[in-house]
């Protein structure tokens, strides 16, 4: 599916990839390469589909465990759609499993420019917020907001419970009393 033009901004891309340290190649830089290409909209729709596919293939890649096709493939799928999440996502979880594995400081800064750019595409990625708790490019959450809001509600719960009490026991003078005649504040064995 690919064309003269595309395997030209592929080129190009891949050149100011290697250019730049092994740094993915900011969103301007690859819309000038794309302009440099001569690019049209039709092509840069071919560029997106071609990304979808190269993504799928580097999933299946990285299912089988087959990790350096798996990371050619989605560099090119990251390169040619630089705004999908999934193959900078998928990328990034190469790059991190290398660092893990070899303690290489040029994976850890792969994944860490990968993670980041996942965090820039979708900032409530959960799989991309760990990677940066990892990577050391988070703070690590204390307390995550779920648990805050159940927090939250108990507390609330609790006081309004509380305040029930309180003005039974104030327009009454006693404590609430079950439909069975004891006090809600006995304890039943």
């Amino acid at each position: 599916m690919t064309n003269e033009v595309l395997e030209n901004y592929l080129e190009r891309a891949l050149a100011l990839f290697e250019e730049g340290g092994k740094r993915l190649p900011d969103s301007e830089a690859l819309r000038m390469a794309a302009v440099a290409s001569g690019m049209t909209d039709e092509e840069s729709e071919m560029a997106d589909k071609l990304s979808r596919e190269l993504t799928e293939k580097g999933r299946k890649e990285i299912a089988a465990k087959r990790f350096d096709e798996a990371s050619e493939l989605l560099l090119h799928a990251a390169l040619y759609s630089p705004v999908r999440l999934d193959p900078h996502y998928l990328l990034a979880q190469v790059y991190y499993g290398r660092w893990r594995k070899s303690g290489e400081q040029e994976d850890r800064l792969l994944a860490v420019d990968l993670c980041k750019h996942s965090l820039e595409l979708s900032p409530e990625h959960e799989g991309a917020a760990q990677m940066g708790r990892d990577l050391g490019i988070l703070k690590q959450d204390t307390l995550s907001w779920k648990r805050a809001g159940l927090i939250v509600v108990v507390l609330i719960s609790f006081s309004l419970a509380i305040t029930t009490f309180a003005q039974c026991v104030v327009k009454t003078g006693q404590p609430p009393v079950k439909s069975d005649g004891m006090e809600a504040s006995q304890a039943v064995p």
